[in-house]
């Protein structure tokens, strides 16, 4: 049981969503690997999906690393195993400004060409595209917004080491947690409970209302 206001709402969206689709990959992960030059630079490397269930390899790529004469990347090439739909995807490395002398590097969709921080593939040996070209929609997105607010409020539960459910109370004080923080969380959580409550409260009502007309 994930405690109130973890369900899925009536009539939200029944599109799928990013927490869904384990194949991800991200600008983070590129330059951590070497693949986006940052300091160092890796040509070629490894990316591994493990089951969430069962920690079994769900499925593997390689990725190598093109260098124009600057040092930059332009692009990276995705290589699938034997059997997959397709060989192998390019992926554009796009950079704006950030900074004086700094240039910030994006994922270029192979579908709509935009600067994007991450990119996602529908299954094994799938070709990665954008999250608008996928159809994805974040999990907060299918819920209203009462739902919405005890997601808030349960997320600070949690960073108060607690077990996300709002009918256990609100955590003791983490030991490495200053008392004005430890304080302020507890009030926005606070906060964000009676504003679900209140519309909790209306929903009641209209229903109510519903229900008195037959």
């Amino acid at each position: 049981m994930g405690g109130l206001g973890s369900g899925r709402s009536l009539g939200g969206s029944r599109r799928n969503t990013v927490e869904e689709y384990p194949y991800c990959l991200s600008v983070s992960w590129m330059r951590k690997n070497g693949l986006i030059p940052d300091g160092h630079l890796k040509r070629c490397t490894s990316k591994t999906w493990y089951n969430r269930s069962t920690g079994e390899v769900a499925n593997s790529v390689m990725l190598m690393g093109f260098v124009t004469e600057d040092g930059y990347n332009n692009r990276v090439d995705v290589l699938f195993k034997d059997g997959a739909p397709v060989k192998k995807q390019s992926i554009g490395i796009g950079y704006t400004k950030s900074g004086v002398c700094n240039r910030r590097a994006w994922l270029l969709c192979p579908k709509c060409f935009k600067n994007r921080s991450k990119l996602y593939a529908s299954g094994p040996n799938r070709p990665f595209n954008c999250r608008e070209c996928c159809g994805l929609v974040y999990q907060s997105q299918r819920h209203d917004r009462m739902a919405r607010l005890f997601t808030r409020a349960r997320n600070i539960h949690r960073k108060l080491y607690g077990n996300g459910d709002l009918t256990t109370g609100v955590p003791i004080k983490p030991y490495n947690m200053h008392w004005k923080t430890y304080e302020r969380k507890c009030q926005e959580m606070k906060y964000y409970c009676d504003l679900g409550y209140a519309y909790m409260g209306v929903e009641v009502a209209k229903f109510k209302e519903q229900i008195n007309k037959f």
